[in-house]
């Protein structure tokens, strides 16, 4: 198994690697591992976990285009609520 870690953001590292990386390379991922956590989200939507949700959707989207099964991690925090982690989830 290789594991790389290819920086933020489906739109910046992911794309480079997949796009650059595998070709040179030859290696064809099997799945690409998308983190996130409540508070990122709520960032990205303005104070706003719900709104924050699509900047998610987004991501997997733009991760599923590259033909790669997508799995999506919640980084879990102390000061998490429950209901976040579930809506994220």
């Amino acid at each position: 198994y290789v594991v790389n870690e290819c920086g933020f953001g489906s739109d910046l590292g992911a794309e480079k690697y997949l796009d650059l990386v595998m070709r040179t390379s030859g290696l064809i991922p099997s799945v690409a591992v998308l983190v996130t956590s409540v508070r990122s989200l709520t960032m990205q939507g303005s104070g706003s976990l719900v709104a924050g949700l699509p900047h998610l959707e987004k991501h997997v989207r733009n991760l599923q285009g590259f033909g790669v099964n997508v799995v999506v991690a919640i980084n879990h925090f102390p000061d998490d609520a429950k209901a976040d982690l579930q809506a994220v989830a």
